[in-house]
């Protein structure tokens, strides 16, 4: 009986890791898709920002169009953020969930890209990469838009009780400080329990 269950279970092998590879390759596509619409959402905000800016200060009539900037920056850096929370998540499940399996199934632990990762972060040179690539995030979806609000702002002296200048600045304050608590949240500037736990869900 045992060595029949043993055939079964050799044989099953094959089929097993099938499975998790394909379920691998899957996730592994999700995080290609999120990962490029990232770099789609920066070059629209960057692309965006720069047309408008050049719109408004070509007239100082145009001036209070910059307020575009920042209501539709802190929308896509709100975006750019929720594709790396699943980034993570999807990275989080392959590394906690889908290796394990796959190291069982064959009988040894397979090469592990995670690992090497892990160490090399650990280097003076990554984290300060890291740390250029968070100044990159904060700077175009939220210093540019801060910067453009406070322009508007400026040329709107004396008309700061205007409807028409209160309802699209409250917009983007409101917008702004949705995406600094996420932006936060994201990088550990904050303390939470999502912040806490994101050392464990570093991407693959």
């Amino acid at each position: 009986m045992d060595k029949e269950r043993n055939g079964t279970q050799l044989a099953d092998k094959p089929v097993i890791m099938s499975a998790l590879v394909a379920e691998f390759n899957a996730m592994r596509a999700e995080i290609l898709f999120r990962a490029t619409s990232q770099a789609t959402l920066v070059q629209l905000n960057i692309t965006a920002a720069g047309t408008v800016a050049v719109f408004a200060l070509a007239d100082g009539a145009r001036a209070p169009t910059m307020i575009i900037i920042p209501i539709l920056s802190p929308i896509l850096g709100i975006l750019w953020l929720d594709h790396d929370a699943t980034i993570l998540k999807l990275g989080r499940f392959i590394k906690t969930s889908l290796k394990p399996a796959c190291n069982a199934v064959a009988g040894f632990n397979l090469p592990d890209y995670e690992k090497y990762a892990e160490d090399a972060d650990a280097l003076p040179a990554p984290r300060f990469a890291i740390l250029n690539f968070t100044i990159a995030v904060f700077a175009t979806f939220g210093f540019l838009p801060l910067a453009a609000l406070v322009y508007v702002i400026s040329t709107w002296k004396g008309k700061l009780s205007s409807l028409a200048f209160l309802t699209p600045t409250l917009l983007a304050v409101l917008l702004l400080f949705a995406f600094f608590i996420q932006f936060a949240r994201r990088f550990g500037i904050l303390p939470s329990k999502w912040a806490a736990s994101r050392k464990e869900t570093t991407p693959v």
